[in-house]
C-alpha cells in the first residue's frame, strides 16, 4: 500500500465463547460469522462534509473504554507508512539483480512489491481492530477485522487467500499447512526456536543477538538493503527501520535459507503488534 488521502466516507480481545468448530465455506473470504460484537458510540452515517478530526469518523466510532476504542488510540494519530519497494533499476546497475531475484523467489518479490493505495480511515480502522490468536491456525476466528463496520471473521488458510498472496487450492496444499509459521521462544509446530534464530543473527551480523539487533551490525550489505524494503513493507514496522525485530531476522532467515514461510501466519503476527511511527 502507498500513501493515500482519505476516502470520501494491547492484549488480546477477551474471549467470551469457545472456539466454534471449522466447517468448509463455499468461499475462503466468506467466513463472517459477526459473532464478535464491536460497539459503537453512534449509529453508522455518511459523512456530510470531510472530517476534520478521524476519530470522528463514523467508521472510528467506537464506543470508550472497548478493546477498539484503545487500539484506535494508538493509530489515530500515526502517519501512513510510504512503502518501499526494490530499486531494480540500481540492482541491475550494481550486478546484483538476478542475486537477489534469486534469494527472494517470485512469492517474496509479490509481497514486497504493494503499491496499492491506503484510504486513512480504512486503514485505521482495520488495525483498530484487527486481533489474530496466534496460538491457534483453523478454527473459524484465528483473524477477525472491521472494515466499514462490517467484521470479518476467519481461518489463516482464508486470510492467506484473502491477502490476494494465496490461491484457494494453494492453502489446501499439503505445503501451505507445513510451511514456517514465524519464530517463537516456546516450542510450537512449523516454527524455529530461539537458538536457531540466533544462530542464524551470529552467522550474518557482527554482534551478538539481543533485544536490540541493529541493522547496520549486518554484514552482507544486500542484506541490509533486504532489511530496509522489509521494515517498510507490510511484514514489519514495529521497532523502526534500523532496528532488527524477530520478525524482520525471521524474514531474512526464510530468504536466505530458500524457505518460503506461511505468508497468512507471517502477516497475521506482523498486524497484530502494536506500532510506533506509522501504519
Amino acid at each position: 500500500m502507498s500513501g493515500g488521502e482519505s476516502s470520501a466516507a494491547g492484549a488480546k480481545r477477551r474471549r467470551g465463547h469457545v472456539p466454534r468448530p471449522r466447517d468448509t465455506p463455499d468461499s475462503p473470504i466468506a467466513a463472517q460469522r459477526h459473532e464478535r460484537q464491536i460497539k459503537y458510540l453512534e449509529n453508522e452515517r455518511v459523512p456530510v462534509s470531510r472530517v476534520r478530526r478521524l476519530r470522528e469518523h463514523t467508521l472510528l466510532r467506537f464506543e470508550l473504554g472497548s478493546f477498539e476504542a484503545e487500539r484506535l488510540d494508538r493509530f489515530v494519530s500515526v502517519n501512513l507508512l510510504h512503502h518501499r519497494s526494490f530499486d531494480w533499476t540500481l540492482l541491475g546497475v550494481l550486478g546484483q539483480r538476478e542475486r537477489v531475484e534469486q534469494m527472494l523467489g517470485p512469492r517474496w518479490i509479490n509481497v514486497l512489491s504493494c503499491d496499492w493505495p491506503q484510504y486513512r480511515e480504512l486503514t485505521v480502522e482495520f488495525h483498530s481492530t484487527f486481533i489474530h490468536h496466534d496460538d491457534q491456525y483453523d478454527e473459524v476466528d484465528i483473524v477477525s477485522f472491521a472494515l466499514g463496520r462490517q467484521v470479518f471473521e476467519m481461518t489463516i488458510p482464508q486470510f492467506a487467500v484473502a491477502t490476494g498472496f494465496y490461491t484457494e487450492e494453494e492453502v489446501h496444499s499439503p505445503e501451505f499447512l507445513t510451511r514456517l509459521r514465524g519464530a517463537n521462544r516456546r516450542q510450537r509446530d512449523y516454527s524455529i526456536g530461539e537458538a536457531e534464530l540466533s544462530a542464524f543473527w551470529t552467522s550474518i551480523a557482527d554482534s551478538p543477538f539481543s533485544n536490540s539487533m541493529v541493522e547496520s551490525d549486518i554484514k552482507d550489505p544486500i542484506l541490509r538493503y533486504i532489511h530496509r524494503v522489509l521494515a517498510c513493507t507490510m511484514i514489519d514496522r514495529y521497532s523502526g527501520e534500523e532496528k532488527v525485530s524477530w520478525i524482520d531476522l525471521f524474514c531474512i532467515y526464510c530468504i536466505v535459507q530458500g524457505r518460503e514461510p506461511n505468508f497468512g501466519c507471517l502477516i497475521a503476527q506482523s498486524f497484530n503488534r502494536g506500532r510506533r511511527g506509522g501504519t
